[in-house]
C-alpha cells in the first residue's frame, strides 16, 4: 500500500530535527506544559529571535540553565515555527500553519518569518473577499465556512494588535450575511441539513462571542454601514 505521508514529511521523520537530544553542543531544551520538549541550539535561537538572544545574555537564568520553560505554548506550534526557519528545511508558512505560528513570530520578534505570515494572511483574506464578491449566491454551509476562516483570522490579529490585518478581516466579514458571524438564524427550525449545518453556525457564533467587544463593534458597524450604503 502506498504511503499517504508526503515525501518531505517522511524525510523529516527520519532526521527528526529538534525532536532528539544531542544534536548540538550548545543545546537547550524548550519545555512545554505537557512535558514534551524540543532541543535547539542556543545560537540558532539567538540568530532567529532577539527575545531568545536576550534570554541567553549574561545575568538571565536561561543563560546558565539548559532549559527554557514555555508555559502556555504548544509543542506542535513551536515545532512548526522551528521547521519554518530551519535552513535545511524551510517549511513554507501557508494556510495549514500560519494561524498557529504568527503569534509566536510576534512574541519572539522574528521579523522575516512574521512578514511572510502576514502576507500569507493578507492574500488569504483577499482571495476570500474575491470569492464572496464573485459568488454571493452560495449555500449557507459555504457562507459559514468563509465567515469562520475570517473570524479566526480576526481573533488572531486582534490578539497581536495588527491594525492593518484587523481592518482587512473586518472588511471581508462585513461582506458576509449577519447570521454567518452572529449565529442568529431567523427561522423556527434549527435542524441540521447539508445546506445549513448547525455545527458551522454555532462555531462561528462562538468565535464571534469570544472576540473583544471592540472587535464585535467593528464588525457589526462595518456590516451596518455596508447595508446602509
Amino acid at each position: 500500500m502506498d504511503s499517504l505521508v508526503p515525501e518531505h514529511f517522511e524525510a523529516l521523520n527520519q532526521e527528526k530535527p529538534f525532536v532528539e537530544t544531542g544534536e548540538c553542543s550548545d543545546e537547550i531544551a524548550l519545555k512545554f506544559d505537557d512535558d514534551n520538549a524540543l532541543y535547539v541550539s542556543k545560537n540558532f535561537l539567538s540568530y532567529a529571535s532577539p527575545v531568545f538572544k536576550a534570554m541567553f545574555q549574561e545575568g538571565f537564568k536561561e543563560s546558565e540553565e539548559k532549559t527554557v520553560n514555555l508555559k502556555g505554548k504548544k509543542y506542535e506550534d513551536m515545532l512548526e515555527l522551528l521547521l519554518c526557519i530551519h535552513p535545511a528545511v524551510l517549511k513554507p508558512d501557508d494556510r495549514s500553519n500560519v494561524l498557529c505560528i504568527l503569534p509566536l513570530t510576534d512574541e519572539y520578534h522574528m521579523t522575516v518569518i512574521k512578514h511572510k505570515c502576514e502576507e500569507t494572511i493578507k492574500v488569504w483574506l483577499q482571495e476570500t473577499q474575491s470569492s464572496i464578491q464573485s459568488n454571493a449566491n452560495v449555500s449557507s454551509s459555504t457562507q459559514y465556512k468563509r465567515a469562520k476562516v475570517c473570524l479566526k483570522i480576526l481573533a488572531l490579529v486582534a490578539a497581536i494588535s495588527h491594525e492593518d490585518l484587523i481592518n482587512n478581516a473586518v472588511e471581508v466579514i462585513s461582506l458576509c450575511r449577519s447570521k454567518s458571524f452572529t449565529g442568529v438564524h431567523f427561522t423556527t427550525s434549527y435542524e441540521k441539513s447539508d445546506d445549513d449545518p448547525l455545527t458551522h453556525r454555532e462555531s462561528c457564533a462562538q468565535i464571534f462571542c469570544n472576540l473583544p467587544d471592540e472587535m464585535k463593534i467593528k464588525v457589526q458597524s462595518a456590516r451596518l454601514n455596508r447595508c446602509d450604503a
